[in-house]
């Protein structure tokens, strides 16, 4: 019989916690890549104390991604400690979903993030993006940048979700959001987390802005506000086609609080992150505002398809910060990753961070070469090497929609503003999305 391999190496660990103190930082990535830098491309880790704690194997190997995400891998996100904190505090929509519930909601969903679909959202992005440039045009001095980048995806997503004139949502919505996600990244890797009816001070504003914005949402689908061409509306008329079976309201807000916390913050770290690189390198910017002079207003996925150099600088930006810098999934057997031991339930984190700065796989991977995307574009790529979006069969719905919205806000902005950032600090910290750690000031000046 063959002997098993072993399992991965790691750092020494901390006799009581275990590696916890990696994952519980500011910049979980940056803690990953230090890992990599002695231990390789794929290393294990005791999350915890022992015997209360679990095992994470954490690889950046993209052949091993590939089998871990892949349609029939022995991987799932049902018992996985970052989801069923997910779901706790924010229901069971698609993000969290598993098994048969993950699928016919991917059926009932799938139609509406067509390529067809997201298309038709491009007006009402065009409209948001033109009407926060030309306040940042106007203001004296310099903005925070991704306060203001924050301020405009949330706009758009509920205008999608809700139809538009709701600023009094999206105020509500952004002053609960970051506790709500700061306390699902908390639950999820400390496995010595306190039930939520703990009366602690910490744990009761955390409870508060969950039940705040639950009740917000509810208010929402219970009055007339989701009109018939919402987002909302759509999912209220939304079948399965195999089953008949509609969602119900509690599952519509389910789908709303995910598309709400995972939507726009993703979008707007890339937004965000795609200014101040461009600040940080005139050249870059120029050359994109001469092709978005040479296109004409981007109003539409046509004019959107046409920015080939503005779209790879989208596309390196989501290389250098991925929004979702990786996921988790749990074994459902034994199995190996990387020639690695991997015991039935433990915990595999898959890390597209450290891909996409993986010295193989990419030249002088810290920089910040847009050219690489117009050599070889995004979708040429070798497999699981580039992965902004995940990758198999859960690979992020709303990847069309987010993109063209991207297009659109960097093209409304560039048609009409220099940016100028005013610092070269890029610092970034992870909650439930990577983010900036700072609200980075930058300058728009009239073109």
């Amino acid at each position: 019989m063959p002997a098993r391999p072993p399992l991965a190496p790691g750092p020494p660990a901390n006799l009581l916690v275990g590696h916890l103190g990696l994952a519980l930082t500011d910049h979980i990535s940056s803690s990953w890549a230090k890992v990599h830098a002695s231990h390789g491309d794929t290393f294990g880790l005791r999350m915890g104390p022992p015997g209360v704690g679990y095992r994470l194997t954490v690889t950046r190997d993209p052949e091993s991604i590939g089998y871990v995400l892949g349609a029939t891998s022995p991987f799932d996100k049902e018992n996985h400690p970052f989801f069923e904190a997910f779901r706790d505090l924010l229901g069971t929509g698609l993000f969290s979903a598993y098994g048969e519930d993950w699928r016919w909601q991917r059926r009932v969903l799938q139609p509406l993030f067509t390529a067809k679909q997201s298309a038709s959202y491009a007006g009402l992005v065009r409209k948001r993006a033109e009407e926060f440039t030309s306040r940042w045009i106007d203001a004296d001095g310099p903005l925070p940048l991704r306060s203001e980048i924050l301020r405009l995806t949330l706009m758009v997503v509920t205008d999608l979700l809700f139809g538009q004139g709701r600023e009094d949502l999206a105020d509500r919505l952004e002053a609960h959001f970051p506790t709500i996600s700061a306390y699902v990244i908390e639950r999820a890797f400390n496995p010595l987390r306190l039930p939520r009816s703990t009366p602690l001070p910490a744990i009761r504003r955390r409870e508060a802005a969950v039940a705040e914005v639950y009740d917000l949402v509810d208010d929402v689908l219970a009055g007339a506000e989701a009109t018939e061409d919402s987002f909302v509306g759509r999912l209220r008329e939304a079948v399965d086609p195999e089953t008949g079976r509609r969602f119900t309201d509690a599952e519509i807000r389910d789908q709303v609080l995910v598309f709400v916390a995972a939507g726009h913050d993703t979008t707007a770290t890339a937004l965000t992150m795609a200014l101040q690189l461009l600040g940080l390198h005139p050249e870059a910017q120029a050359r994109a505002a001469a092709e978005v002079d040479e296109v004409g207003p981007v109003d539409s996925a046509e004019a959107a398809g046409r920015l080939a150099w503005t779209t790879a600088v989208i596309d390196e930006t989501m290389r250098l910060y991925p929004s979702a810098p990786g996921t988790g999934r749990q074994a459902t057997a034994d199995t190996e990753v990387d020639g690695y031991f991997v015991p039935k339930g433990s915990n595999v984190y898959t890390n597209f961070w450290g891909v996409h700065r993986h010295p193989d796989l990419w030249t002088h991977p810290e920089a910040f070469q847009p050219q690489r995307f117009v050599d070889v574009p995004a979708l040429e790529r070798p497999r699981h090497t580039y992965l902004p979006f995940g990758s198999g069969p859960r690979a992020c719905i709303g990847a069309h929609t987010a993109v063209l919205e991207m297009q659109i806000i960097l093209s409304t902005v560039l048609e009409r503003a220099e940016v100028v950032a005013t610092t070269r600090d890029m610092p970034v910290h992870t909650a439930i999305t990577l983010a900036p750690a700072v609200d980075l000031p930058a300058e728009f000046h009239r073109r």
